[in-house]
């Protein structure tokens, strides 16, 4: 979310140039909000920028570009699945609401040409 696309996609690279073939990695992004990126109020009022989002697809297909497979991908709706009897409300989390843990294991050998 702080960092631009195509800031994500550089370190995408940085991270298959440096890793092995088998390497795992975790991150955490926002999800687009109907399609675009969410609005944030409250962290532009912190002088926080939001940069970027990603629907899951896009970041699959981002992380692909690198020689990353997605291994799982899971936001709240997700957790409170696994958690019955929680109850969760959006005021409580905010805008980590849309946020979600992407997690991927580097598939193969690739010549990163930057993308």
């Amino acid at each position: 979310m702080y960092l631009r696309p195509a800031d994500v996609s550089a370190t995408f690279g940085a991270f298959t140039a440096l890793s092995a073939p088998g390497s795992r990695i975790a991150l955490t992004y926002i999800r687009k909000k109907f399609g675009r990126r969410p609005r944030a109020v409250f962290l532009w009022l912190l002088g926080e920028p939001m940069r970027s989002a990603f629907d899951p697809a896009e970041m699959a297909q981002l992380a692909r570009s690198h020689g990353w497979r997605v291994l799982s991908d899971t936001n709240v709706y997700d957790w409170l699945r696994e958690a019955p009897g929680v109850q969760l409300a959006r005021r409580q989390v905010g805008l980590q609401w849309l946020e979600s843990i992407w997690l991927g294991k580097l598939e193969a050998e690739i010549e990163y040409g930057g993308a």
